[in-house]
């Protein structure tokens, strides 16, 4: 379905969608006139997002001249999500189609010590640039991932993860490094968005996404959007404790995750025993939630998605119990896996973008299109 109402703006979307078309295909397509539709085209070629130079398509059956195809050049510019809220770094690139063209979950360690760690990036992106044979002047925007709290300047107001980086400009020193826009955003807010869009709660008006390891944090989703309050602050439940040992940036908290996650994996009577423990940390925290807002559905998101056969069949009752309810709140795992949040990059870098590289300001950000590049 075409979104915009500009001319240039339903053009491109036309041909965006199917990728090949003649002047006549697309004029059915947008409802504009061959001549408008030409002219446009003529435009899009001098402006390298269309290739004229293929194959005609084969004449009518009552023959005449073949008629010309116009590709769209999804490959004229790429996007990126990088995620560095975890231990290691993981990114997502996509194409102006909004084909996602490469992924990776296993990056080099996260930075956590400043801004001295900031360089290294460009060359992890470079890197991934040239796995996917991609070339790195392509690259026309970014979205960074972090842990703690974006003000509304994209500035970090509080992060116990990377202290240094706080109220620091850290999106004007990565736009300097990469040579393109950069736009900074937390972590859960990216990926409550990619699973409202692409992932488990796309079918659901109402949804909160929940991340836990010492605190619950909480994203909700109003309308399919994702709501950060005044503050951007909603949903930051930091003053209830869930893991035992450090807590809020203390000595030692990344060491405590990873400890925890291999207990988890591990499995067994200590596997489950922590699992009980968590989940009954948990339920007050998300109790309190459901409470306030009554979602249709609630997706456990981060590490702990992982293991949500064993988490979630625990935490439904032990919720249902705190609100003293008759009925299970619907609680799932996340869909997007551990691409959820550079997935959200990649969604927010179009929607900061998009309209730029493609000259329309009515244009609408491409459905992804994971192909190959399944969740994890």
């Amino acid at each position: 379905m075409l979104r915009a109402t500009t001319p240039r703006g339903r053009c491109l979307e036309g041909l965006r969608e199917v990728r090949v078309a003649t002047i006549r295909e697309l004029a059915a397509r947008t409802g504009l006139s061959r001549p408008t539709v030409e002219a446009l085209v003529g435009d899009f070629e001098a402006d390298g997002l269309v290739d004229g130079d293929i194959a005609p398509a084969p004449p009518s059956s009552g023959g005449g001249r073949p008629a010309r195809r116009y590709r769209f050049r999804a490959e004229r510019h790429h996007v990126v999500g990088l995620d560095l809220a975890d231990v290691r770094q993981r990114v997502a690139i996509a194409d102006l189609a909004g084909d996602v063209v490469h992924t990776d979950t296993d990056g080099p360690a996260s930075p956590r010590t400043g801004a001295a760690d900031i360089a290294p990036l460009r060359d992890h992106i470079a890197r991934a640039f040239d796995a996917a044979r991609l070339p790195l002047n392509t690259l026309a925007g970014i979205t960074v991932a972090v842990p703690g709290i974006v003000g509304g300047d994209g500035r970090l107001s509080h992060s116990p993860a990377v202290r240094e980086w706080q109220g620091v400009d850290i999106a004007g020193r990565l736009s300097d490094l990469f040579g393109c826009p950069v736009t900074v955003e937390n972590d859960l807010v990216l990926a409550a968005g990619a699973e409202a869009t692409l992932g488990a709660s796309r079918f659901a008006d109402t949804s909160l996404y929940l991340l836990t390891w010492f605190h619950v944090s909480a994203r909700i989703v109003l309308g399919g959007r994702v709501h950060v309050g005044r503050h951007h602050q909603a949903g930051e439940l930091l003053a209830l404790r869930v893991l035992s040992g450090p807590v809020r940036g203390d000595e030692g908290p990344w060491e405590h995750i990873e400890a925890t996650d291999a207990r988890l994996a591990a499995g067994g009577p200590d596997g489950l025993e922590l699992a009980e423990e968590l989940t009954d940390r948990m339920a007050l925290a998300v109790g309190g939630l459901l409470a306030a807002v009554d979602p249709d559905l609630v997706v456990l998101g981060g590490r702990l998605g992982r293991y949500a056969d064993l988490l979630v069949p625990m935490l439904r009752p032990k919720v249902a119990a705190q609100l003293n309810l008759p009925f299970e709140y619907p609680i799932v795992g996340h869909a997007l896996g551990e691409l959820d949040v550079s997935l959200g990059g990649v969604l927010r870098t179009f929607d900061n973008v998009g309209a730029t590289l493609l000259r329309s300001p009515d244009v609408s950000a491409p459905l992804l299109n994971l192909r190959e590049h399944a969740p994890v």
